[in-house]
């Protein structure tokens, strides 16, 4: 289970670092929902570009820097979970990153009736996976959801709003982690996201 420890030093912030975050957060928010970085490749870059983006001001010493040798915790615990290794923290994303293209190129011959549901299946994996990679030292759930909403609007469609219960939230993605079972995440955000179908 994805819990969060309460004495964890990287994720306490003053009220100020709080605001800041808070502000900086729905700036970026409102920049992808608008469609202002579609002509921009999910990729390390604008991964990147995100993350410094939500942690300026807050944690400069880490904003924007992926988990690598020599940076960063060994190994992140999310609840019973661990990331990947910061030395492949890298390559796994670029891993990613690369099925993401591929299935890019396949939305395109997509029919229209599943068009949507596939659309938004890629940008629900990406945003576990890259979860499930923990490239950063803190603020990788806020960042790969940031990734799922600016792939639904380069896909053409609505940005995912990610208002669902904490519980429910964690416990897909805790399914996908242990089983790799998408279907119980794709359903909440489709919960979230109507379609028809």
């Amino acid at each position: 289970m994805i819990e969060i420890p309460d004495d964890d030093p990287a994720r306490e912030y003053t009220p100020e670092e709080q605001r800041l975050l808070t502000e900086q957060l729905f700036q970026l928010t409102r920049a992808v929902h608008a469609g202002e970085l579609c002509e921009r490749r999910l990729d390390l870059t604008l991964l990147r570009d995100l993350h410094a983006a939500l942690f300026r001001g807050v944690r400069d010493d880490h904003a924007g820097r992926i988990r690598a040798p020599g940076f960063g915790a060994e190994r992140l615990h999310f609840g019973p979970h661990r990331s990947v290794h910061r030395d492949d923290v890298e390559r796994e994303l670029q891993a990613i990153f690369r099925r993401v293209e591929q299935e890019l190129r396949a939305l395109k011959d997509a029919e229209p009736e599943t068009y949507e549901l596939q659309a938004i299946r890629l940008a629900v994996w990406a945003h576990a996976e890259i979860i499930w990679v923990h490239p950063f030292e803190d603020g990788n759930g806020r960042t790969s959801r940031l990734c799922a909403s600016h792939l639904c609007v380069q896909l053409g469609l609505h940005p995912i709003p990610v208002e669902a219960v904490k519980q429910e939230y964690t416990e897909a993605l805790n399914r996908y982690f242990v089983r790799k079972e998408i279907e119980p995440l794709v359903d909440l955000y489709l919960a979230l996201y109507p379609i028809e179908r």
